[in-house]
């Protein structure tokens, strides 16, 4: 199902997840699409909750969905601190920290154009050309909400792993 300019003013929670095995993370790319903001950026799995779903499930079914990846809420570490696209402030973005014993099996669900396992280590410090703050993980570059998530998830990694 389509996501809609409209679909994303009437919604308020999505989730992503930061898939962790080993110092390597799982990204997508999203497929390129006229009705999404965020068409073709470099993302972590997730999206949009359905009404009545728990962050936590919206997080297992858009991994599926995105990655072919599938996980229980057992696999669930942590959740990180919720926060908005500047794009969309009354969004809530839940990120969460899924670790698995390792990174394979994945493949790119209909609306990713791409994935990538990339080790956190490989990451350089960049700017985009409009000057934002980001992360290069070789050709890809990691902006947004996406680059802030991945800081949250680094310092959270320097504390736990």
């Amino acid at each position: 199902m389509e996501t809609t300019p409209e679909d994303i003013l009437n919604r308020t929670d999505a989730a992503v997840g930061i898939i962790y095995s080993k110092g390597e993370i799982i990204l997508i790319k999203r497929m390129e699409r006229e009705d999404d903001p965020w068409t073709g950026q470099i993302a972590l799995p997730g999206g949009f909750s359905k009404p009545g779903e728990l962050p936590q499930d919206t997080v297992i079914r858009e991994v599926m969905e995105e990655v072919n990846m599938g996980f229980s809420k057992e696999y669930i570490h942590a959740e990180l601190e919720s926060r908005s696209p500047n794009r969309a402030g009354w969004v809530k973005v839940h990120p969460f920290v899924i670790k698995a014993e390792s990174l394979t099996g994945y493949s790119a669900g209909p609306e990713v154009s791409e994935v990538r396992k990339v080790k956190l280590g490989s990451r350089v410090a960049s700017r985009t050309e409009s000057g934002y703050e980001s992360f290069l993980f070789q050709d890809w570059t990691v902006w947004g909400l996406t680059y802030r998530i991945l800081l949250d998830f680094i310092a959270f990694e320097n504390r736990l792993f």
